[in-house]
């Protein structure tokens, strides 16, 4: 009903426009609808009328009503056809002024004929125009009363009396229509002044719309969309069907829907009587807020967005809300890229003040075998190797030796990433390992080579200062012993612990350079190891009748052709008891009868991945991987490493390599 309701309209107004109802303005518009609806009424009024009087016999009124008539229909056809507006205007006041004379003329038997006339004024001004209406209603008075007032001019005698009335009555209709289209045409004149005037105003108000950098727009009290707002929101939003559009629905899908609720009842706080504006102000939801949008791909790109909301009273005491939105991505990715910048600069600091004292050999060493172990991992995840557990035990080897190395000149930072790294490859060990974890850990591995490569930076700065300032006081004869001496003097100082080196018997010319890293890496694996489980406390080695200090012992010799290292530390040695209640705890060991195990097989239990006999877990101690990754080092070079252990005296362990 309502699609036929609006088909009938439509064809209405292209009738009554003659077709050319977008191409004129409201004032022509008007003028033409009356042009044709005078022309359709008046068709059938005439045929009635003609049809009427040729059925009483009277064929000249009759005919005259039918030359009327199709002057009508002409008249309409044309205007649809040429849309020439203003020839029809004066062809439809012509045949009225003709019919109505005729008909003045005529009478008819009652003179009901002479009463058209009344109308003319009104036709002709109001399809005219004042001026020419004026001029044309005027000609056809002067000819109505030489029709009325001279004798034998009409067919029928009107009487001075009745003529008096007759042209009384259209001086009245006259006036009328003077005054009427003189208060028309000022009231137009205004309205187009006005409608000129909300017309630039509109533009100035479209043209700040159009251009202002945030989003604007009302909301009514259902929460939708008003039809008026800021071209800036189509962008922020992505979309065009913005009026008329639930707020909500804007943000739906952009963030949580605990949000979403939120925010929902915060705007509906605006319509409360009782509303306090600096409240609202304070608790506002979408102040800072991070919405994810659907990218032109298959991604979501993110945007942090500023809301504001202040209540706009309208009439009849409605209230709606103002609101503006703006895009502060580009600051908010700054602020981010600036804290992330005085994040490494203040780790960069941290990290130089620490190393600054380091020998450059130490520092260049350090570099060295960082980047050997990197270049490791890598060549293993570009390989086809399928084994996936095989490389994450391998990427875990080389970032425990990285993170050692780091502690060793005090990069507390870096060790605490690499210790993290450290957590994740654990975790995924203990699940089935597919390419997408590989995958994971490449980012990580390049996050580790940057963070090198910005310590490599740094460590270059202060291999020129040294080298500028003569700054080299460290012997640098034996970094071997150099590296142990710095782990130690770390950890202690972490530990609250005093520990004296000696090594009197350790000749690091027999190490190869091959050998190097190797034995480097497994005396400060055993260094950290000693401080973190069997060297005790100060105050627990004078309750032991021991020195304050502990010691540590590295000497080495060649025998048989082959290198001997032996690591002994005067600690608490190993504890057997703790051993086996560790041991009971794995899977691995469960079935073993741990009590008959002889001394010698139960202290190799130590080595198995995963044991600890540590309380927790820190950076220094407590998985169980660092004596399972100096085993397998030793084992990898050919060589292999013996324990001995005395209850509260001592921990020793004799490594012994093949010379290379």
């Amino acid at each position: 009903m309502a699609d036929l309701f609006h088909t009938i309209r439509n064809l209405w107004r292209n009738i009554t426009t003659s077709g050319a109802g977008e191409l004129l303005t409201m004032e022509r518009r008007r003028r033409i609808v009356f042009l044709n609806s005078i022309n359709l009424i008046g068709m059938l009024i005439l045929f009635i009328f003609s049809t009427n009087r040729y059925l009483g016999g009277d064929i000249n009124t009759a005919i005259a009503d039918m030359v009327a008539c199709s002057i009508l229909l002409f008249t309409f056809i044309y205007m649809r056809a040429r849309k020439k507006f203003v020839f029809a205007s004066y062809m439809i006041v012509s045949s009225v002024f003709l019919l109505f004379s005729f008909l003045l003329y005529d009478g008819g038997g009652d003179m009901s004929s002479s009463l058209w006339i009344q109308t003319y004024p009104l036709v002709a001004i109001f399809i005219l125009g004042l001026r020419p209406g004026l001029i044309i209603s005027t000609i056809y008075l002067a000819g109505a009363c030489c029709i009325i007032f001279i004798p034998e001019a009409a067919k029928i005698a009107y009487g001075f009396n009745f003529g008096l009335r007759i042209v009384g009555s259209y001086m009245l209709v006259f006036m009328f229509a003077i005054f009427y289209e003189s208060a028309r045409r000022e009231t137009q004149g205004k309205l187009e002044k006005l409608s000129a005037d909300l017309l630039a105003a509109k533009k100035q108000t479209d043209s700040i719309l159009a251009n202002v950098k945030e989003g604007i727009f009302l909301l009514d009290n259902g929460l939708r969309m008003g039809s008026e707002y800021s071209k800036e929101l189509e962008r922020i939003f992505g979309t065009t069907e913005i009026e008329a559009v639930p707020f909500m629905k804007l943000l739906e899908g952009k963030t949580k829907q605990k949000v979403l609720s939120a925010v929902n009842d915060y705007l509906e706080m605006f319509f409360k009587p009782a509303m306090n504006i600096e409240l609202l102000e304070e608790i506002n939801p979408l102040d800072r807020i991070e919405l994810h949008f659907k990218d032109s791909g298959a991604g979501f790109m993110t945007r942090h967005l500023e809301f504001t909301f202040t209540p706009v009273s309208r009439e009849e005491g409605k209230v709606n809300i103002l609101g503006t939105v703006k895009d502060v991505t580009d600051e908010v990715e700054l602020a981010n890229k600036l804290k992330a910048q005085e994040t490494r600069t203040k780790k960069q600091m941290e990290q130089l003040f620490r190393i600054i004292n380091v020998g450059p050999d130490m520092l260049t060493e350090f570099i060295l075998d960082s980047e050997v172990e990197v270049e490791n991992v890598n060549k293993l995840l570009k390989s086809d190797e399928k084994n996936y557990a095989s490389i994450i035990d391998s990427m875990y080897q080389s970032v425990h030796a990285i993170k050692g190395n780091a502690i060793l000149l005090g990069m507390t930072g870096f060790s605490r990433k690499l210790h993290s790294i450290e957590d994740e490859l654990n975790a995924i060990k203990e699940k089935d390992l597919s390419w997408n974890d590989l995958l994971h850990q490449t980012i990580r591995l390049t996050e580790i080579k940057n963070e090198i490569n910005d310590i490599k930076d740094l460590i270059k700065k202060v291999l020129s200062f040294q080298t500028d300032n003569r700054l080299q006081k460290i012997e640098n004869k034996d970094l071997l012993l150099n590296a142990v001496q710095r782990t130690i003097d770390v950890m202690s100082r972490e530990m609250g612990k005093t520990i004296k080196l000696v090594a009197e018997k350790f000749d690091s010319r027999m190490i190869t350079a091959k050998q190097r890293k190797v034995v480097k890496d497994i005396l400060i694996q055993l260094t950290r190891n000693a401080l973190s489980h069997g060297i005790e406390h100060p105050d627990q080695r004078k309750a032991l009748a021991k020195d304050d200090s502990g010691t540590i012992v590295v000497s080495s010799a060649i025998h048989d052709g082959k290198l001997t290292i032996t690591y002994r530390d005067d600690g608490q040695g190993l504890n057997l008891q703790k051993i086996k209640n560790k041991a009971r705890a794995i899977e691995t060991f469960k079935n073993m009868d741990l009590d008959t195990m002889p001394e010698q097989k139960l202290l190799s239990l130590i080595f198995h991945p995963r044991f600890s006999t540590a309380a927790e877990t820190t950076l220094s101690a407590g998985r169980g991987i660092g004596l399972n990754l100096i085993k397998s080092k030793i084992e990898q070079s050919g060589g292999n490493l013996k324990v001995r252990s005395a209850r509260g005296k001592f921990c020793e362990f004799v490594i012994t390599l093949p010379l290379q």
